[in-house]
Order: C-alpha cells, then sequence, then structure tokens
C-alpha cells in the first residue's frame, strides 16, 4: 500500500460545511430536514493547519467487479447448433462482437435472470429498449421477438463503436419482482439494489422556504443548495450482481441489500447494473391468461386489431389515455407493424408535429406517399424510427452500421453544429455514390424535418407485442378482463366509470357487486367488491365465503366487524340487492341494524304494549343513483326510459372518448339513455334532451329532443369502408363532391357533424 499524506486534525471534530459563510446554507438544510444544528463552527476554516496541507497526490480506490461468467469460454456458441439460415449468421455475426468485446458474462447473468423467473413462473415481457434488435438476446430468450421479422438492428443495441457496456432492462410481474430478487441472491454471490438521489431544486425549496418558521435567503442558500442530494431512495428497477461480495457501503436496516451508491457513481467506479423492472400490466396479463387457461396468443388476430382500430383501449397498454384512443382511430392499426408506428407516433414530440395526421392521410390516400428510400415504405415515406435513419445513411451513404448509429445520435442532437457535420458527412457519402443534387438536398431536408421525432424501433414492436396481447384478451374474454382490470384500479372510481361504459357498449348488463362467488348469467357483469372504499381482496373474500345464513347485514357487521361507514357503502352500492329483494328494503335493513332494532324481538315488544318503528321512506331512480355516487363515485343504475328518436349510446361516448349527439333523460342533473347514466357537469333543465357531451360530462349542446329532425355529419378528403360504421336511422353522413349523396344509419369515425332543427 502507498504511502498516503496526513495531517493532523484532531483539534477538529466534524467538518461540516466548507466555509463559515456557508452555516446558512446548512442550517437551512437541517431545518427542512427537522433535525437541529450543532452547536458552534464546524467549517473547514477551523483547522489549525491550512487546508491546502490536505491535499496529496490522486489515488485510485478501485472496486473489484467482475460478474458470474459461464464455464465454457464459448458458451454463446452453444446455442447456434439448433438455428438454421438467415437466424444462423445474424447469430454468429453478433456473438463474435459481444465476445471480442467481453460481454458474454453481462448476456450469462441476463439468461440466468431471465430462466429463474421462467422457474418460478413469473412472466417476462417481450422485450424493452433497443436490446430487441438482438438475435442474440431473441435465442437466448431473453426477448420474444425476431429482430429479423421487424427488419432491427443489432448495431442500435452493440457496436464495436460504443465502448459502454451493453444496457439490459427485464420487464416481470410487479408483485413477484420481490421474489425474483431473493431468488437471485441465493443463485448469485452478490445482489444488492442500488440506491437513487432526489435532489434539492429551486422550485422545492422555495416550497420548502415558505413553511419553515425561521426566515433565510434564498439567493444566499440556493447557489450552495441546488443540486445537492435531498434524500435517499431505493431505484425502481437497477441491479448489482457480482461473483463476490462487493466491499461498498450499504444502506442500513433494510430487508434486501441496497448499495449506497447511485446508477451514475457505480458506472465511475466501473460496476455494470442490469435492470428489472416491475411491470402491473404483466401481472393483470397473467392473472387474466391463467383464468381462461389460454397458453399461447395468436400472432394477428383481425377482431383485435379492428377493436384498437375502434379506440377501444381503455386498459389496454400503451393506448388507454383520451388522445390515444383518438390516435387509434386515425392510424386504424391492423397488424403488428402498424400497432409500432402508433406506439411511436404516440408520443410528444411526433403529436406536436402531427405527424399522426400526416401518417394517416398518406394510408387513407388523402395525400401522397413519395420514399426517398425503400426504407420509408414502411411508415409511407416519414422516417419514423431511428433504425430507418440508420437503414438510410447505410444504403444512401455507404455508412457501416457503427457509423450509421453515430450519425443516428448525432442529427437526434439540439445541437446545430453537430447536426451539421452529420449532415455534411452524409452528403459526402451521397456524392461520392453519385447521387443527384436534388435527391441529396430532399434526403437532407427529410431528415432535418424529421429526424428529432424518431423512436426506437425495437422497443416500439416488443411493446405493440404486449399492447396486442392485452387487447387479445379483452376482445375474447371481456368479462374476465373487466374482473381483473376493475381490482388493479380499484381505486380510481374514473377508469371504473369507464369500464363500465364500455362494458355497456359491447352489449354487456352491469350490475352492483355481489356476495355470490360466480355470475353465471351470460352478458351480465358484477362489479367486483373491491370498488367500494374500504374492500380490499382480503375482506372481499372473506365477504363471499360467508355461509349463505350469514350473508345479511347485521350478521355480517358482526362477524367481519365493518366499520358503519363501509357497510352503509355495501348498501348503497346495491350489495345487498339480492338479499332483500331491491334497495329500498335493503337500506329499511340497514336503517333497522342502525338504530339498534332486533327484527327477531320487534314481535315480542308489540305484545307488551312497546312500538318500535322505523322512519318511513321511499327510493325513486334518482335517489339510488345518488346513493349509488356516494358509495362508488358514480351512479351505476340508469333510468328506466325508451327514447322516441335514437341517436348514439351514452356509453359509447364516454367510453370512446367520442363527441356524438346522444338522446337522453335529464333528471336534477342525472342524465340517462336506457342504458347507461351520467351525472352531467353544469346545469342542464330536466327533460327528453338531445345532448353533445364531452366525456367528462361537460355540455357542449343542448336540445328538446322533439326539435331535432336529423343529425348531418359531414365528410371530406378520401375514405374507405373501415372509415365508417352503423348508426341510427336519424343519422345521415353527407358525402362531398363528387358524389353528393346522403347515406342512412350510417355514421363516420370522424365526429363532425350538423343538428338539422324542425
Amino acid at each position: 500500500i502507498p504511502e498516503v499524506p496526513s495531517v493532523d486534525v484532531s483539534d477538529v471534530h466534524h467538518v461540516l460545511y466548507l466555509r463559515k459563510n456557508h452555516r446558512e446554507a446548512y442550517e437551512c438544510m437541517c431545518c427542512i430536514q427537522q433535525t437541529e444544528p450543532l452547536n458552534g463552527d464546524f467549517s473547514l476554516e477551523t483547522l489549525s493547519q491550512d487546508a491546502s496541507s490536505l491535499s496529496c497526490e490522486p489515488y485510485d480506490l478501485k472496486v473489484d467487479f467482475q460478474l458470474p461468467s459461464p464455464d465454457d469460454n464459448h458458451w454463446l456458441f452453444s446455442f447456434e447448433d439448433k438455428l438454421e439460415s438467415p437466424l444462423k449468421e445474424r447469430f454468429q455475426y453478433e456473438a463474435r462482437i459481444i465476445e471480442k468485446m467481453g460481454f458474454v458474462p453481462y448476456f450469462y447473468v441476463v439468461k440466468t435472470i431471465v430462466d429463474e423467473a421462467k422457474s418460478l413462473g413469473i412472466r417476462i415481457g417481450p422485450g424493452r429498449g433497443s436490446v430487441v434488435g438482438s438475435v442474440v438476446s431473441y435465442v437466448l430468450g431473453i426477448t420474444q421477438v425476431n429482430p429479423l421479422e421487424f427488419d432491427l438492428l443489432f448495431e442500435r443495441f452493440l457496436n464495436e463503436e460504443r465502448r459502454d457496456p451493453p444496457d439490459i432492462d427485464l420487464d416481470v410481474e410487479d408483485r413477484k419482482r420481490k421474489e425474483l430478487l431473493q431468488a437471485l441472491s441465493k443463485r448469485f454471490p452478490f445482489v444488492a439494489q442500488i440506491s437513487t438521489f432526489a435532489t434539492v431544486t429551486r422550485k422545492s425549496l422555495v416550497n420548502d422556504l415558505r413553511k419553515l418558521p425561521r426566515k433565510f435567503s434564498l439567493q444566499r442558500v440556493a447557489p450552495l443548495l441546488e443540486g445537492l442530494p435531498r434524500h435517499l431512495s431505493v431505484h425502481a428497477a437497477g441491479v448489482v450482481i457480482c461473483n463476490r461480495k462487493l466491499n461498498l457501503p450499504l444502506v442500513p436496516n433494510t430487508d434486501f441489500p441496497v448499495l449506497e451508491y447511485d446508477f451514475e457513481s457505480l458506472s465511475k467506479i466501473g460496476v455494470t447494473k442490469v435492470d428489472i423492472l416491475g411491470l402491473r400490466t404483466l401481472s393483470m396479463l397473467e392473472d387474466i391468461r391463467r383464468k381462461v387457461s389460454l397458453e399461447h396468443f395468436p400472432s394477428r388476430d383481425k377482431e383485435t386489431f379492428l377493436n384498437i382500430a375502434k379506440g377501444r383501449t381503455l386498459g389496454v397498454f400503451q393506448l388507454e389515455q383520451p388522445h390515444a384512443r383518438g390516435l387509434c382511430r386515425v392510424v386504424r392499426p391492423a397488424n403488428l407493424r402498424e400497432l409500432s408506428i402508433l406506439l411511436s407516433l404516440n408520443r410528444p414530440g411526433p403529436l406536436k408535429g402531427n405527424l399522426p395526421a400526416e401518417y394517416g392521410d398518406r394510408k387513407r390516400g388523402c395525400k401522397k406517399s413519395r420514399s426517398v428510400d425503400p426504407v420509408l415504405i414502411e411508415t409511407l415515406g416519414i422516417p419514423i424510427y431511428q433504425e430507418q435513419i440508420m437503414r438510410l445513411a447505410m444504403n444512401v451513404a455507404g455508412m457501416s452500421p457503427a457509423r450509421a448509429d453515430s450519425f443516428r445520435r448525432a442529427i437526434s442532437q439540439k445541437s446545430q453544429r453537430v447536426m451539421e457535420d452529420a449532415l455534411s458527412a452524409l452528403k459526402s457519402g451521397m456524392e461520392e455514390r453519385g447521387f443527384d443534387r436534388s435527391f441529396i438536398d430532399e434526403t437532407i431536408k427529410l431528415l432535418k424535418g424529421f429526424s428529432g421525432y424518431a423512436f426506437n424501433k425495437s422497443h416500439s414492436v416488443a411493446y405493440a407485442k404486449l399492447s396486442y396481447w392485452i387487447a387479445y384478451l379483452k376482445t375474447h374474454y371481456p368479462e374476465e378482463f373487466f374482473e381483473h382490470y376493475l381490482k388493479y384500479n380499484a381505486a380510481n372510481s374514473e377508469k371504473i366509470f369507464l369500464a363500465v361504459q364500455e362494458l355497456r357498449s359491447a352489449g354487456i348488463k352491469v350490475l352492483p357487486p355481489t356476495l355470490k362467488e360466480e355470475n353465471s348469467h351470460s352478458k351480465t357483469f358484477n362489479l367486483p367488491l373491491e370498488v367500494i372504499p374500504g374492500i380490499g381482496p382480503s375482506l372481499a373474500d372473506a365477504l363471499k365465503k360467508l355461509p349463505p345464513e350469514l350473508k345479511n347485514i347485521r350478521d355480517i357487521a358482526r362477524t367481519l366487524k365493518i366499520p358503519r361507514s363501509v357497510l352503509q357503502d355495501l348498501v348503497h352500492a346495491g350489495v345487498f340487492d339480492e338479499i332483500y329483494g331491491d334497495r329500498e328494503l335493503a337500506v329499511k335493513q340497514y336503517k333497522i341494524f342502525v338504530q339498534g332494532f332486533d327484527p327477531d324481538l320487534v314481535e315480542i315488544s308489540s305484545v307488551f304494549g312497546k312500538k318500535t318503528s322505523v322512519e318511513n321512506f321511499s327510493l325513486n331512480e334518482l335517489d339510488v343513483a345518488k346513493l349509488e355516487k356516494r358509495a362508488l363515485g358514480f351512479p351505476l343504475t340508469p333510468f328506466k326510459w325508451n327514447a322516441t328518436k335514437k341517436f348514439s349510446q351514452l356509453s359509447e361516448v364516454l367510453s370512446d372518448f367520442r363527441k356524438l349527439p346522444v338522446a337522453a333523460k335529464v333528471v336534477s342533473g342525472m342524465a340517462s339513455d336506457g342504458q347507461t347514466i351520467l351525472s352531467l357537469t353544469g346545469s342542464v333543465q330536466d327533460g327528453e334532451k338531445l345532448l353533445v357531451i364531452n366525456p367528462d360530462g361537460t355540455v357542449e349542446t343542448c336540445c328538446d329532443l322533439e326539435q331535432v329532425h336529423r343529425v348531418v355529419y359531414n365528410v371530406s378528403g378520401c375514405f374507405d369502408e373501415h372509415d365508417f360504421e352503423p348508426a341510427s336511422a336519424n343519422e345521415v353522413t353527407k358525402l362531398g363532391p363528387p358524389f353528393n349523396v346522403l347515406l342512412n344509419g350510417v355514421r363516420p369515425l370522424i365526429d363532425d357533424f350538423y343538428l338539422k332543427i324542425k
């Protein structure tokens, strides 16, 4: 061990800040963290010797980090025997690069993690990030997408010009991530999670200073505190695996080892991590798949893609948000490739640049699409993927795959100079290959316009596969899908409400939660008990397992010790309707229980002249809706009403996030079309109305139903038969030139219409 220069610091207890004028900032942090600063001066300036005497030569304290390795030096090549061309050639090419760069142990560790998960019955996602472009990863079972099928590039993931280690992320069931980590800790000598630090920002500092009783100067403390760690937490995904115990500090008092280092600090000392992310979608997928006993997903189900094209994507991975549903109707994906394009367009950049509309117009033939290179034909001439930019550079400028990846990264940067240098190199390559000036200029203009929007195709294809799996389960097993979707989102009344609408739009009757174990009626669906606040999975299970003789308000309250507020919500939500006959009788029995009456003693008491009574009351449709809104967060039971004129269903508007006309009966701010019910936002007079409403319940248009003759939809541009859907006889579509005709009982998927009033 080399001799390290030292200095006598026996006169200093602690150094808490460098200079005396830093004391205010230190005390500010103490107040924020609700700790008391020490009395005295604890700056570095209290040293009796000059601080410069502490300086010494840099000394590299290395951490001996090594990944577990396979016994066979050529372990990777043992997997090529059963492969056929062209998969085998691509595998050999990738394996040689991985072996040459010394990354075989990393792939060995990741494959071991995947194999361990599979042995425990833990679902692994189809892939995440650029690793999906690797045939080696596909053959090892790390990913579930064949890169050759989708023209994915290995060099987007790893190439010889990028010296940084590979970065593989794994998606696993969120509820079983901890179980997997425990199993890995038995499999490898050292396994630990890593830390992450929340830092002090000016915004958080301003908020903190407002709450402190003591006043601090923001101008003085902010420059010293901004960017400093505020608190430590466990990284959501990062895991370090080593073939020996690492001499690194661990966070004390944790159930599972956690290194005190964050990712950046570990990278600097040569420690590599693997990201294992818990994904709730995978947990839900496995629950549904096991319930319906589905072993494999068909590769291309027409009905599933038809539902996606209609925007019926509530609960579908990556496609649940309102704007995503509208995007589905614009892009109308018919296969996995087009679904991948949809996911790539569903990002802030492309949305801001109006790329989805451009792509949709080209797909429908409203605009012509011209591709400067065959690699852009898949996306109708728009460079949507980063891999397309790489392929384009390889095709027109003769760049190597590794150099094309560097080019891709360069033109995606915000630096104008870096982009211009990269485009200049592309131009030179194209000139050397004999392309004419106009084609070169067109190519460069295209890359300048779209390069900032390009997305990782490997990641998009893998996530499109997961979205498709979820959409398939929803399409073919809607009741099982929504049963689990509602349980996973029991705390979100808005999602529950929208799920109710989508079930109803599919022709399924939605009923209140029930104490029965199973619903034996087809085309009916009982909400799970978990949607009621205060009812978790264990209590819901206990309620359903009670013997029939105990399934009444009094015995349930006494047996399970349910709080009165939760019991009241059970009654108001309609859980006891089947037991007592209807909501009114159930509420009456609840009032009897709350007021302390024992029904068995009422008759005996009357013999002795003692009067026992409960307040007389009755419930109408509106009362029931209000009780449900109080218990569930939304009304459930619709008013009984048959409209004299039919238009769109209320459930369609709400579930598909569309703006369509609805005939509804309005009573005290509640609107019902006879099939579903909605609490309106704003003041609307009672009566039979035609409403144009937004999904949040705000009313855009309201008029008396009898005044409306029909609704006329406007259509512009070129449409095919897939752009229309059946509608009521009171809805017509007006086709413009050269047709100039009206289509009765048909509406376009684009909601542009006017009301024809009598």
